[in-house]
């Protein structure tokens, strides 16, 4: 036990449609959690310069999770990055983008269609799932 005297004290009446706040001491004798820049969602924003990359890296270069993770580490060796907030932040750019049919799933779809036509046909497509990409097919 630290003797810490923070304390906030709640009242939850039976016939109350709310939470009342009795009495707050907001004081700390001991240093808050040191990892708080890491966990804390307020301290681990992405900055406006990191989501113009993102931005960029995402329309333009079309670059998954991963690659752009291991970007931004290097640029920004000061910040700490969550893999969870950039993939929200790409989805969001994603969602920018009218989508296109690329070459590979236009190429992809027409073997389907071919086995379709002919059972003899054996499609083996390898997808990295991490950045849902099609790698190869055999």
């Amino acid at each position: 036990m630290i003797g810490c005297p923070w304390h906030i004290n709640f009242a939850f009446p039976k016939f109350s449609n709310g939470v009342r706040i009795n009495s707050i001491i907001g004081k700390h004798n001991h240093e808050m959690n040191p990892h708080i820049s890491e966990i804390a969602p307020r301290f681990r924003k992405l900055t406006d310069k990191m989501l113009e990359k993102v931005k960029f890296w995402t329309i333009q270069g079309k670059m998954g999770v991963s690659t752009q993770y291991n970007l931004l580490v290097a640029l920004f060796p000061d910040k700490v990055i969550n893999k969870k907030d950039l993939s929200n932040a790409i989805q969001q750019f994603k969602k920018q983008v009218k989508p296109s049919k690329n070459v590979a799933c236009q190429m992809l779809t027409e073997l389907y269609l071919k086995k379709d036509d002919d059972p003899r046909w054996i499609i083996k497509p390898h997808f990295d799932v991490g950045e849902r990409r099609l790698n190869s097919l055999f």
